[in-house]
C-alpha cells in the first residue's frame, strides 16, 4: 500500500506507512527495511540542508541491502546531497561504491 501511495505522489501518507514498516523491521536484515528507509530518504530530500544531511546520515547505512536498480539510484541521490553540502570526501565514497 505504501508503494501505491508513493507512486501517486501521496508522500505523506506513504510516509507513515513506511515509518511503521521500518519500525516494525528495525532489527531484521532486509530488503524491505532497506527499501523503507530508501523511500523516507527520498520523501524527506528537500530545500533544507540539514534535514536533508540528517536523512542521507540515517539512510546511509541502508543502501547495501537494497537490490541493484535501488541501490544505483539511492547511491546517486546520496552523492548529489553529500555534493550540494560539500562533502567531497563522501562523493568521492559513494561514487566508488557505485563504480564498484
Amino acid at each position: 500500500m505504501a508503494e501505491d501511495f508513493f507512486k501517486d505522489g501521496k508522500h505523506a501518507a506513504a510516509a507513515i506507512l513506511y515509518e511503521s514498516v521500518a519500525i516494525s523491521e528495525r532489527k531484521q536484515y532486509s530488503e524491505r527495511l532497506a527499501l523503507c528507509q530508501y523511500r523516507l530518504f527520498t520523501i524527506n530530500i528537500g530545500d533544507d540542508q540539514n534535514q536533508n544531511f540528517e536523512a542521507a546520515c540515517h539512510f546511509h547505512p541502508f543502501v547495501e541491502r537494497l537490490d541493484e536498480i535501488d541501490q544505483l539510484d539511492a547511491l546517486k541521490g546520496l552523492a548529489n546531497v553529500y555534493r550540494s553540502l560539500r562533502q567531497w570526501g563522501k562523493v568521492d565514497k559513494t561514487v566508488q561504491k557505485n563504480a564498484g
